[in-house]
């Protein structure tokens, strides 16, 4: 537990680990769940792991832990999370695989809340890195069926109000201009920053917004492709798609799990996604009202005439005027230099 002696316990451990005595190894693994949770004692038993070569150490831990009534706990927990993500990286495969199954059952009920947190994302990840394919299957499985089942439930529920409407005209007049109010600028910084940090639904794309999460779905992505799994990728690639330019203007979740889209999917693809965003970015920025175009101080309209002309750009494969000049500049220096002639005044008397 004292902070500058776990650090010479675990160099030792690095060391001369067969030197541990059999005792204390003994009073380590009863005392496990305890030194897991501590974040001076956590690193040494994480030291344990990643040192055991035959994986005894790691059964036996992990034997403790499961029988533990906490280690519901241990997974969002801010020390205990890396023990677990060590058995994951470090065990061997038949050590590890009661973990695995423990884990996944554990994000089956607990998927919403355990992602919200940076913890039990990185276990998450490390979940996906190192379990068989049928565990990214059922995890991609009950995110899709997770998001439908939530759709599914706000239309029955806006079909319900609808007759209620119908019903009331009072209601329903009131209701048509709330819809026809638009969101204004800072109301919708407001909800960007809201979906960065919090998870708003089951949808998969409320996961891919969130500061934390985006990582488990970044890595879901890389998984599937990299153990070609072509259905699970189109299922999420076909989920994520409509929403390209709300992850294109998330405060940074939304780009890092819109720039493994991209790497993701096909050339041409990533070149739809990018018109996409292209032309979203014009429609979003040249809505003015009438007043201001009335007045002629508008600015929206010549923004989106500059990210008009920049993607016609992109497309002629047109080169921009930096490196234009920096490509003058190269030629200008490998050339050789004429001497300027000196001109002198001759001066009158």
């Amino acid at each position: 537990m004292d902070p500058v002696r776990s650090v010479l316990l675990r160099v030792f451990v690095e060391v001369a680990r067969d030197t541990i005595a059999e005792k204390d190894m003994q009073m380590l693994l009863q005392n496990a769940v305890t030194l897991a949770q501590n974040p001076v004692s956590s690193p040494v038993l994480q030291r344990l792991v990643e040192t055991d070569l035959t994986g005894t150490f790691s059964s036996a831990i992990l034997a403790v832990l499961l029988k533990s009534a906490e280690f519901t706990s241990l997974v969002t927990h801010p020390a205990a999370s890396f023990l677990l993500q060590s058995i994951l990286q470090f065990s061997p495969e038949e050590v590890r695989a009661p973990l695995v199954e423990a884990l996944s059952s554990y994000y089956a009920e607990h998927l919403h809340e355990a992602l919200s947190y940076a913890q039990g994302s990185r276990v998450m990840q490390k979940l996906l890195a190192y379990a068989p394919d049928a565990t990214v299957v059922q995890t991609v499985n009950q995110l899709i069926s997770e998001a439908t089942k939530e759709a599914e439930m706000l239309e029955v529920q806006c079909t319900d109000r609808s007759c209620t409407d119908a019903v009331d005209e009072d209601s329903a007049a009131d209701a048509e201009k709330a819809e026809v109010k638009k969101v204004s600028r800072k109301e919708q910084r407001e909800q960007n920053r809201a979906k960065h940090y919090e998870v708003l639904s089951h949808a998969l794309v409320s996961y891919a917004l969130h500061t934390h999460a985006c990582y488990v779905v970044q890595a879901l992505l890389r998984e599937v492709r990299t153990r070609q799994l072509d259905r699970e990728r189109k299922l999420l690639m076909n989920e994520l798609k409509p929403h390209v330019f709300e992850l294109a203007v998330s405060p940074w979740a939304g780009r890092v799990v819109l720039d493994t889209m991209m790497s993701v999917g096909s050339a041409q693809l990533a070149d739809a996604m990018k018109n996409v965003a292209f032309m979203r970015a014009e429609e979003w920025l040249s809505d003015v009202s009438e007043e201001k175009k009335r007045r002629g101080n508008g600015v929206d309209p010549t923004l989106r005439s500059i990210l008009k002309r920049q993607r016609e750009e992109i497309d002629k494969g047109i080169e921009s005027k930096k490196d234009a000049e920096g490509s003058r500049n190269a030629e200008g220096k490998s050339a050789p230099a004429h001497k300027k002639k000196k001109l002198f005044r001759s001066v009158k008397k």
